[in-house]
């Protein structure tokens, strides 16, 4: 068990101490200097990646995408990327237990941050790490599942042009350029 005080908002900064939770719904707040490069990893957890302010590109191993604060980036557990910060950053990251219901991405999604879906996830930060389940947190918890069951899907990925799987879906789109 990580070592949370339920009764503090205290919080670890270290994204290992959120991939065991026994809660739904782990979040995180972390800052990030400009030019801060985060190496490729993988979670056990859905992530949801998110800046409150800031810039970041995130890629995984065939896509990319440049992230401002009214978006996010979905990745299903086990997927592995990189973060690349383009000036100072508020993370919110989101962890999500894997049981959680359906209509939830299967894939690396863009996602529109709706202001109802901003303002749930600043206040899961404010609520203790260890929420009551069936309190406020959990209400706040659940709020934000339905939230990312039903928020817009954006295809704004692009490959990774230097990604050698990228090479075949570059060389599609220059033969057909639009389709």
């Amino acid at each position: 068990m990580p070592p949370f005080d339920a009764l503090r908002p205290d919080r670890s900064t270290d994204p290992d101490d959120y991939q065991a939770l026994p809660r739904p719904v782990a979040a995180m707040a972390k800052p990030f200097p400009s030019g801060f490069e985060v190496a490729p990893h993988e979670h056990a957890r859905d992530q949801l990646l998110y800046a409150v302010a800031g810039v970041m590109r995130i890629e995984t191993e065939t896509e990319a995408w440049i992230v401002p604060p009214d978006r996010a980036v979905y990745l299903p557990a086990g997927t592995r990327h990189r973060v690349v910060i383009r000036g100072d950053l508020e993370m919110r990251t989101l962890y999500i237990a894997a049981a959680e219901p359906a209509g939830l991405p299967q894939r690396p999604t863009v996602i529109e941050v709706s202001e109802l879906l901003r303002a749930l996830i600043l206040a899961l930060i404010d609520e203790p790490v260890l929420y009551d389940d069936a309190g406020r947190g959990g209400l706040i918890a659940r709020l934000i599942l339905a939230e990312l069951a039903l928020a817009r899907r954006l295809p704004l990925s692009v490959p990774d042009a230097d990604r050698p799987a990228s090479a075949p879906a570059l060389r599609r789109a220059a033969r057909q350029p639009g389709k």
